[in-house]
């Protein structure tokens, strides 16, 4: 399966050090509002999501065009889903 894009949703703890930490690594505010406890940082195709306080674990998404919704998985279901690779 060939993917067109990919993005991991991170639960963070602080949203300004989390931004600041991966502006460092030259990724830019691409998206999201901190006033709602969200960003949506990019760095040319790759895109980082910080999310405070809205779930409990990080989220890989992966994209592909003529997909009718992305498929997200977290720690448990990514690990069943290597499972059957």
């Amino acid at each position: 399966m060939k993917l067109d894009a990919f993005s991991i949703s991170l639960n963070v703890k602080d949203l300004e050090v989390s931004k600041a930490f991966y502006q460092k690594l030259g990724f830019d505010v691409f998206a999201g509002d901190v006033g709602q406890n969200y960003l949506i940082l990019k760095n040319g195709n790759a895109l980082i999501g910080l999310f405070q306080a809205m779930f409990e674990q990080n989220i890989l998404t992966f994209i592909r065009v003529g997909m009718k919704e992305p498929t997200s998985l977290n720690r448990s279901t990514m690990c069943e889903a290597f499972r059957k690779i």
